[in-house]
């Protein structure tokens, strides 16, 4: 089952793979997030685990359909949105002296 993600706040992270989000998040959503397809995270600072679902994004009025990571560990609080699932897909400028941020999605990629 495809669920719908709309998330007041999350950060774009270009040097994220996957997008990952809080567990609780998932689970307002109705999703068994252990059932998920477990998937090993790692960064700079550890590893921790994740379950993959597939959901339809929607971004500042932008709508795809991704596998986004559910945090297993109830402390991880951010919502990331990474290269697999969504940057892939989406066209992003950024004109960093004016503070301008351009995001477009084609549906093609």
């Amino acid at each position: 089952m495809i669920s719908k993600i709309r998330i007041a706040e999350a950060k774009g992270d270009t040097g994220a793979s996957w997008c990952i989000f809080a567990c609780d998040l998932g689970e307002q959503l109705g999703l068994e997030v252990a059932s998920g397809m477990r998937q090993l995270v790692r960064t700079v600072t550890g590893t921790f685990v994740v379950s993959l679902h597939e959901v339809n994004l929607a971004v500042a009025g932008l709508e795809c359909s991704a596998f986004v990571g559910c945090a297993e560990d109830t402390g991880f609080r951010c919502n990331v949105l990474g290269r697999r699932g969504f940057l892939e897909q989406s066209t992003l400028g950024l004109v960093d002296y004016a503070g301008q941020l351009y995001l477009s999605y084609d549906g093609n990629a």
